[in-house]
C-alpha cells in the first residue's frame, strides 16, 4: 500500500507505466488515462505491459479524448463506452442480476461495489444506467446490508476518496486492534469473544497468582517418583536395599555411642569398674609387645 503521487490519498493500485501509486479517484487525469493500472502485487510479480493500449472488446487502438470508462476493481482495463455498450446489449438483457454480467470477457463483472464512491464506480453506474441497466445497480445497491450501505453513503456524501480502499484499511487496522485488546479465556470457544482483565492492571490478584505457581510447582517437584525397572521387566530393588543399610548403620552407630557413653561412666560403678579393666588390659598388652620386640633385637657388636 503506498500514497496516490497526485492526491497523496492511500491506495493498492500502482501505475505501471509512470511507476508510481495511483488512486481510482486520478486514474482519469490525462496522466494515467491509458495508462496500465493494477495491483502493486501484480507488478511486483509482473511488470511488464503493453506499450499499445486497446479497447478489449473492440480491439482499436485507444487515443487521448476518447470516451473511454475503465472495468470495476481489480480489473481496471481501459475500454470503450461505444464497444462496451455493444457488447452488453449483445450479450446481456435489460434484467441481469449483477452476477450474470461474470465470464471470461468480465471476470469481475460490470457493476461496481455500491460502497465504492470512487470516480471508476460513478462513471459506471452513470454509464449502465443511461445504457438500460439501471436494475443491476438497484439489486446491487439492495444487496448491500445495514452497516455497510450507511457506511457507503456517509462515504459518498462526504466525498473524495474510494470506500472501498478505506474499508480495506479500516477492517485491517480494527482487526489488529482487536487482536492485541481481546483474548481469550483459557478453554473457551474460539467464537466466543471474551474480554479478559489484564493481569497488569490488578496488582494482588496478580501477587496471588504467583504465590499459587510457586507452590504448585513445589509441589510437583516432591511428588515426582520416577520408576525404576529393571530390564527384564523385574522392579528395582536397589533403592529399598541401600535404605535397609543406612537403617541398619544408623542403628548400629547408635548403640556404639550410647555403649561408649555407658562405659565412659554413664553406667555407675559397673561401668566405670569395666572401663578400668579395659584400660589395664590395654597397658599389659602393650607391655608384652614391646618385651616381644625386644627379643626380637639382636644385641650390639
Amino acid at each position: 500500500m503506498g500514497r496516490c503521487s497526485s492526491c497523496r490519498r492511500k491506495t493498492l493500485f500502482f501505475c505501471f507505466t509512470n511507476r508510481e501509486f495511483v488512486c481510482l479517484n486520478c486514474v482519469f487525469q490525462p496522466r494515467y488515462e491509458l495508462s496500465v493500472v493494477r495491483s502493486y502485487k501484480d507488478w511486483i510479480q509482473d511488470p511488464t505491459y503493453p506499450e499499445t493500449v486497446r479497447c478489449p472488446f473492440s480491439g482499436r487502438e485507444l487515443r487521448h479524448g476518447d470516451d473511454i470508462l475503465r472495468l470495476p476493481p481489480p480489473d481496471l482495463r481501459v475500454v470503450s463506452a461505444a464497444a462496451l455498450l455493444e457488447y452488453l446489449r449483445a450479450n446481456f438483457g435489460a434484467n441481469t442480476a449483477p452476477a450474470g454480467f461474470l465470464n471470461q470477457h468480465l471476470p469481475y463483472g460490470v457493476v461496481p461495489d455500491p460502497a465504492d464512491d470512487s470516480a471508476v464506480a460513478m462513471r459506471l453506474r452513470k454509464f449502465l444506467m443511461a445504457a438500460g441497466y439501471g436494475a443491476a445497480v438497484a439489486v446491487a445497491a439492495a444487496n448491500v446490508d445495514g452497516v455497510e450501505g450507511a457506511r457507503g453513503r456517509a462515504s459518498s456524501s462526504g466525498g473524495g476518496g474510494s470506500a472501498v480502499q478505506r474499508g480495506e484499511v479500516e477492517d485491517i487496522e480494527s482487526q489488529t486492534k482487536a487482536a492485541a485488546r481481546k483474548t481469550l479465556l483459557p478453554g473457551a470457544h474460539p467464537s466466543s469473544q471474551t474480554l479478559r482483565r489484564d493481569d497488569g492492571d490488578d496488582k494482588e490478584r496478580k501477587i496471588r497468582q504467583q504465590k499459587i505457581r510457586k507452590f504448585l510447582n513445589l509441589l510437583g517437584r516432591s511428588t515426582e517418583v520416577l520408576p525404576l525397572n529393571h530390564a527384564h521387566g523385574r522392579p528395582n530393588r536397589r533403592s529399598r536395599r541401600l535404605c535397609g543399610l543406612l537403617l541398619l548403620l544408623t542403628v548400629i552407630l547408635l548403640l556404639s555411642s550410647g555403649g561408649y557413653w555407658m562405659l565412659r561412666g554413664g553406667g555407675g560403678e559397673v561401668g566405670r569398674r569395666t572401663l578400668e579393666q579395659l584400660r589395664n588390659a590395654g597397658q599389659s598388652a602393650s607391655w608384652s609387645t614391646l618385651s616381644a620386640a625386644d627379643a626380637h633385637i639382636p644385641a650390639a657388636a
